[in-house]
């Protein structure tokens, strides 16, 4: 009777055990191979970056509605507003309104979804290039993400190459993201690049819906 009774205290670790092994074995099974969607903790990385980012573009909103200045006007507030839609967030819906209200004033034609991203990139040619230069901008991601996914959703290269590239545009961009000191995380566009930083943010955003 007492010999058996020495075997209790050690049934949890058996249990403990048991369920570590098993957890192991789940754990091979359950990884995520490259072309999935991101795993949670990355998934999670870029849910915070996104938040953060759209907080900035609510900030910088200018007192019309608008969003940019000068000729860029029309364009940047149009960007700036689909991406904001697309994101479709409570915080962002006084901001939306405001947004629309002033594209419904203007006079000319507003431009339109892919605002110059070229979302007609090779795959194969992509994963040649692979990974890209550290100074990538944020539309090249979205258009690069963009033209991946309508292909199938994998980068790989002939000899069978095949390339994480969610999480290499995932970790790329959140690594480059800037907080602002008003509030917020932004992406800084190139110093010799045409675009602002409202566009880079705006791509940046876009890119994540893609990934």
């Amino acid at each position: 009777m007492n010999r058996k009774k020495c075997w209790l205290p050690y049934v949890p670790l058996f249990v403990l055990l048991a369920f570590a092994a098993f957890s192991a074995e789940r754990a091979i099974y359950l990884q995520r191979m490259p072309g999935d969607r991101l795993d949670v903790s990355m998934a999670n990385e870029l849910t915070h970056a996104a938040l953060e980012a759209q907080e900035w573009l609510i900030r910088n909103q200018n007192d019309d509605g608008s969003w940019g200045a000068g000729t860029n006007v029309l364009y940047e507030t149009a960007l700036v507003l689909f991406t904001l839609n697309t994101f479709n967030q409570p915080e962002s819906a006084a901001a939306r309104e405001r947004g629309k209200l002033f594209l419904k004033k203007q006079t000319l034609p507003c431009p339109g979804f892919p605002f110059g991203l070229d979302i007609h990139q090779q795959p194969a040619k992509l994963a040649q290039d692979w990974p890209p230069p550290a100074e990538t901008s944020a539309r090249f991601w979205a258009a690069a993400a963009f033209s991946i996914n309508r292909a199938g959703g994998t980068l790989n290269t002939p000899d069978g190459t095949v390339f994480d590239w969610r999480r290499d545009a995932a970790q790329r961009l959140i690594d480059t993201q800037r907080k602002s000191l008003d509030g917020g995380s932004y992406w800084k566009a190139a110093p010799k690049a045409t675009a602002t930083d409202t566009e880079e943010t705006a791509f940046a955003l876009l890119a994540f819906f893609e990934l």
